[in-house]
């Protein structure tokens, strides 16, 4: 396959996980304006997370990571272009190490525990999300401990998780001294 040829399947697959990724966008921001509240909740999270898990599964394909592999050192491949691929590269490979099962697992987690999240703030009673904060922060942990920490929606979604905790009210609700 010519250099040429490469970077057109390249820039097809950028095409396809841009796609995933603006689906996954629009539902978060349906999410965060309180679209699908209640039992549609949980509808909406299950495909989420699917949909998140088809995403993991096109940034991981071992022919997509091959063909970064060889993208990024290619002399051919322009400046910019060798910059953005190695980044792709260096995440699938970050990627590859986490089952796809427990990525869409944690993903799950993360969408459940926002509207726990949500609950715990208007009524001021932490000890609602409690349970999802200590499973999505061991669930952090373990990603961290093996090269995950770069991934964009596992920092978000500890991002919107953590946002209003201060480091003395985590401490409190995880009982850490």
């Amino acid at each position: 396959m010519t250099t040429e040829e490469k970077l057109k399947k390249y820039r097809d697959w950028i095409f396809q996980c841009s796609a995933y990724q603006m689906a996954l966008a629009v539902i978060g921001i349906d999410k965060q304006n309180g679209g699908t509240a209640g039992r549609g909740a949980s509808y909406r999270d299950e495909r989420s997370a699917y949909l998140a898990g088809e995403l993991f599964s096109l940034e991981t394909d071992p022919e997509i990571v091959s063909l970064l592999g060889e993208l990024k050192d290619d002399p051919e491949v322009g400046a910019e272009d060798q910059r953005a691929i190695a980044l792709y590269y260096k995440n699938a490979m970050d990627s590859v190490l986490i089952p796809k099962e427990e990525f869409v697992a944690f993903q799950k987690l993360c969408d459940e525990s926002f509207d726990a999240w949500i609950q715990a703030k208007s009524k001021a009673d932490y000890r609602i999300f409690e349970p999802y904060l200590k499973r999505s922060s061991k669930g952090r942990r373990g990603y961290t401990a093996i090269g995950k920490s770069e991934k964009a929606s596992i920092t978000r979604c500890w991002m919107i998780l953590s946002q209003g905790m201060t480091e003395e009210k985590v401490r409190r609700l995880l009982s850490i001294p």
